[in-house]
C-alpha cells in the first residue's frame, strides 16, 4: 500500500488559506505544489520550531536540579524560585510542541512510502538516538545520582548500580 498525496487537494487548501489570511492582506502567497521536488523540499517553519522547542527542553532540563520542589534526582544546594516557575510555564507546551513537529514531518516523510518503509526508516532513525541516550547520558545521570546520593568510587562499574539503586533502573 502506497501513500499518495492529492497535490490538486493541497493546493486548493493553500489557495484558501491565502485567500483568507495572507494574500489579502500582505501580499504574500504560501506557494503552490506543482512538482514533486517541490513537496521534497524542507519545511523551513518546522525547523525554526524544532530548534526553539529543543532549545527549551535544553533549558528546562538545565534548570531541573535548581528548583526547589523537584522530586528530580541530581539536586543542587542553591534552589532558585524563578528557575522553578520558568520550568513550570516551559513545561506546559514543549513536548505537545514536539508531538505536534514529529506528527508534522512523519506526513512529509511517509510519501511515497510503503508503510513498512516508513516503519523501517523511523526505527533505523530513532533507534540509535535512543541508544546512545541509555548507555551514555542515562548511566551518567545514575552515576551522578549516586556520587549525590554519597557513592564514593571513581569510577562507573556494576557496584554503582548496586549503591542504593531505586526501583525502575
Amino acid at each position: 500500500m502506497r501513500f499518495s498525496l492529492n497535490f490538486h487537494l493541497v493546493n486548493n487548501i493553500l489557495h484558501l488559506v491565502n485567500l483568507i489570511s495572507f494574500e489579502s492582506k500582505t501580499g504574500i502567497v504560501l506557494g503552490k505544489i506543482k512538482t514533486m521536488k517541490d513537496f521534497n523540499s524542507r519545511v523551513i517553519y518546522l525547523d525554526w520550531l524544532r530548534i526553539f522547542a529543543i532549545i527549551g527542553v535544553l533549558l528546562f532540563h538545565s534548570a531541573r536540579p535548581f528548583q526547589p520542589e523537584d522530586p528530580w534526582q541530581v539536586k543542587n544546594a542553591v534552589k532558585s524560585e524563578i528557575l522553578g516557575e520558568f520550568s513550570y510555564w516551559l513545561s506546559r507546551f514543549r513536548m505537545p510542541l514536539l508531538l505536534f513537529i514529529s506528527g508534522a514531518v512523519s506526513w512529509f516523510m511517509i510519501k511515497g512510502k510503503t508503510i513498512g518503509g516508513f516503519i523501517i526508516l523511523r526505527l533505523c532513525r530513532l533507534f540509535i538516538p535512543l541508544l546512545f541516550g541509555m548507555l551514555i547520558i542515562v548511566s551518567s545521570k545514575v552515576y551522578l545520582e549516586r556520587v549525590n546520593q554519597g557513592y564514593s568510587g571513581t569510577t562507573f562499574t556494576n557496584e554503582t548500580y548496586e549503591y542504593g539503586l531505586g526501583a525502575g533502573v
